[in-house]
């Protein structure tokens, strides 16, 4: 599991996942949405760091 964190598609399938995300929230709301998203991409990589950390516990569930 922790060799799918490193491949470089996860870090797009992320993005990808949170730009849809973004999008379908900015359907409802989009003064919140746009600075949810903007707070969302400017901490991606933090976000992508997390996820890479946490996978050897998330993989014992």
């Amino acid at each position: 599991m922790q060799n799918l964190a490193r491949h470089p598609s996860f870090a797009e399938d992320l993005r990808a996942a949170s730009m849809a995300s973004c999008l379908a929230v900015r359907i409802f709301d989009s003064a919140e949405a746009q600075v949810s998203c903007s707070l969302s991409f400017s901490h991606e990589s933090l976000l992508r760091e997390t996820i890479q950390s946490n996978l050897p516990q998330l993989s014992r569930l």
